[in-house]
């Protein structure tokens, strides 16, 4: 996927697939002085382009697979990618470094807009927090006030300490006390309902990220990809 930043960047999606510019709300980065009450999720989709057309034609996800514009490959699944295959290569170059990829047509975008919807659709059916599109794989939420308000009941405690065992590196007993940290946790349990609803709606999944600022958010959705 494409490089963290900061700032919201309207340009070609990671995938180099060209997408208009999102229309969302736009959710303002943190101030460089790290407000650790704040949360921040970012959604981005696996692979989305190619498994938006392996889904809809049925293809087997564990044969590599392209998406191809004219003469170049725009984005590939991770068979493909294990096997050599690149973003932005020619299709030449591709097929010498993976003969048995399989090349599907990408100029027509309405599938994914389509699947964007969809995605979109799932994601605030869960949450009433602002969301902002990023291109058509990307999306950022900012849900400060949705987990400041999550009840101190057993079954929300339950959520908030099942998301503190996921935690990368393992918390210490003492961290697990923080607001902050409770805060994350929280953040976090949202982030698993989103996940499996958008799995359950539209068959795609996605990696998520949650952390104090929409940087560190989207830092946190790449280090456990597929």
């Amino acid at each position: 996927m494409s490089e963290p930043h900061a700032a919201v960047r309207r340009e070609p999606s990671s995938s180099g697939l060209l997408a208009p510019p999102s229309e969302d709300e736009e959710i303002p980065e943190s101030h460089p002085h790290i407000n650790t009450s704040r949360v921040c999720i970012h959604i981005d989709m696996d692979y989305f382009y190619c498994q938006v057309k392996i889904r809809d034609l049925g293809l087997d996800p564990t044969i590599p697979v392209a998406i191809k514009q004219k003469y170049i490959v725009v984005t590939c699944n991770y068979p493909a990618r294990a096997l050599g295959v690149t973003k932005l290569q020619r299709i030449t170059d591709a097929c010498k470094a993976c003969p048995e990829l399989v090349l599907v047509d990408g100029s027509d975008l309405r599938p994914f807009r389509e699947a964007n919807a969809a995605v979109m659709q799932s994601i605030r059916s869960c949450t009433l927090s602002p969301v902002q599109k990023l291109v058509f794989d990307e999306f950022f939420l900012d849900v400060t006030a949705e987990v400041a308000r999550v009840p101190s009941s057993s079954s929300s405690e339950d959520v908030i300490a099942a998301a503190l065992r996921n935690f990368d590196p393992p918390l210490r007993a003492c961290d697990a006390s923080r607001r902050d940290v409770a805060l994350l946790a929280a953040g976090d349990a949202l982030a698993k309902r989103i996940r499996d609803t958008i799995f359950h709606d539209t068959g795609l999944t996605c990696s998520a990220g949650v952390s104090y600022s929409k940087m560190l958010a989207k830092i946190a959705s790449g280090i456990r990809k597929p």
